[in-house]
C-alpha cells in the first residue's frame, strides 16, 4: 500500500463522507482466524485504517466481517466498540448465533449480516436458503444482507433477491468482470439495481480490472450502475486490500502479503465514476447514512 496524499485529489470530500467497506485484522494472539481459513493475512489494526480515513476527510465508516474470522466477530465488535457512532459493522452469523449476540451486535452497531458463500458461490440452490434464514432472523432489526457472488449466480438469484424482505448489499460491482456492458448476467443485476430493495458497491476494482492503475476498464460499467440509481450506490475502500490468492509455495496458513494498491489513485476514482458533487454527495453520505442507520 503507498503512502497516501489527500493533495492529489481530484474533488472535495463531503462532510460526513462514508467508506462503505472495509476490514480490521487484529493481533492473531488476541483474535485467532478460523483454523479452516482459506488464506491468512497480515494485521491491519484500527490505528491504520483511522489514518487513512483521517488522511482522505472520511468521518464514517461500515467495517466488514472478513472470511478468515469466520463466525466469530469479536474483532469486529472490538473496533465497533472503539469507534463508536462513527462506524457501522457487517457480521457473518450462523444458525447457533442467539438472540442475545445480535442484541449485543446491534447496540455496537451492527447493521448486516453477509453472506459470503466461499466454496458454493454456484450453488444459486444454497445461497437462496441460506438468504432467506437470514434475513427472517433480521428483518425485524431494520438490517441488510450483504453478499459478494458471481454474475450468473447473481442471475439465478435474481427473483429471490428482489423478493427478500430486506434490502440487499452487492459487493464489488456486483462480481461483474472488466468485460463491458453486455456480459452475461448484467441485465439481472441492472433489474436489481432498478428494482430499489438492492444496493450495489463500487468496490474492489481491481479484482476485475486488468490494468494496474486507474483501472479504466470499469468506468463504464460504474457511470451505468450510478446513472440507473444513484440512490442506490455505495462506495467503498476494500482496505486493506486482502488477498485471497495463494502464490506458489504458499499455504492457507501462511501469512500472504495484502495487494499493492495506490491509495490516492483509488480514493480519487469516486470523482472519474461520479463527476457530479451531488452524487459524490449520495454515494458517500446520504445512501450510507440511510442504509447503515448513522
Amino acid at each position: 500500500m503507498s503512502d497516501p496524499s489527500p493533495k492529489n485529489l481530484s474533488f472535495v470530500v463531503p462532510a460526513n463522507a462514508c467508506d462503505s467497506h472495509q476490514h480490521v485484522i487484529g493481533d492473531s494472539v488476541v483474535f485467532p482466524m478460523a483454523p479452516g481459513r482459506s488464506y491468512t493475512p497480515p494485521e491491519a489494526p484500527l490505528s491504520r485504517l483511522e489514518k487513512l480515513h483521517r488522511t482522505f476527510g472520511f468521518e464514517r465508516a461500515v467495517l466488514v466481517q472478513p472470511s478468515f474470522y469466520g463466525t466469530d466477530n469479536s474483532c469486529l465488535l472490538d473496533a465497533l466498540n472503539r469507534l463508536g457512532r462513527s462506524a457501522r459493522g457487517i457480521a457473518v452469523i450462523d444458525r447457533d448465533t442467539n438472540e442475545s449476540a445480535l442484541d449485543h451486535m446491534h447496540d455496537v452497531g451492527v447493521r448486516g449480516v453477509r453472506v459470503n458463500p466461499k466454496g458454493f458461490a454456484n450453488d444459486s440452490t444454497a445461497i437462496a436458503r441460506l438468504l432467506n434464514e437470514f434475513t427472517v432472523r433480521v428483518a425485524s432489526r431494520g438490517w441488510h444482507v450483504q453478499t459478494f457472488l458471481p454474475l450468473p449466480t447473481i442471475a439465478a438469484l435474481e427473483r429471490t433477491l428482489i423478493e427478500l424482505p430486506t434490502p440487499v448489499v452487492i459487493d464489488h460491482f456486483g462480481g461483474a468482470t472488466a468485460d463491458g456492458l453486455n456480459q452475461p448476467g448484467i441485465a439481472s443485476l441492472f433489474r436489481l439495481l432498478d428494482s430499489g430493495n438492492c444496493y450495489v458497491k463500487l468496490s474492489a476494482p481491481y479484482h476485475a480490472s486488468h490494468s494496474a492503475h486507474g483501472y479504466p476498464e470499469m468506468l463504464s460499467l460504474a457511470r451505468e450502475l450510478i446513472a440507473r440509481r444513484s440512490d442506490r450506490i455505495l462506495w467503498g475502500s476494500n482496505w486493506p486490500h486482502t488477498n485471497a490468492s495463494l502464490t506458489q509455495g504458499r499455504t492457507a496458513l501462511d501469512i500472504n502479503p495484502f495487494l499493492d494498491i495506490d491509495e490516492t489513485e483509488l480514493f480519487d476514482l469516486i470523482s472519474a465514476w461520479a463527476p457530479d458533487p451531488k452524487i459524490q454527495q449520495a454515494m458517500l453520505v446520504d445512501n450510507p447514512r440511510n442504509l447503515f442507520d448513522f
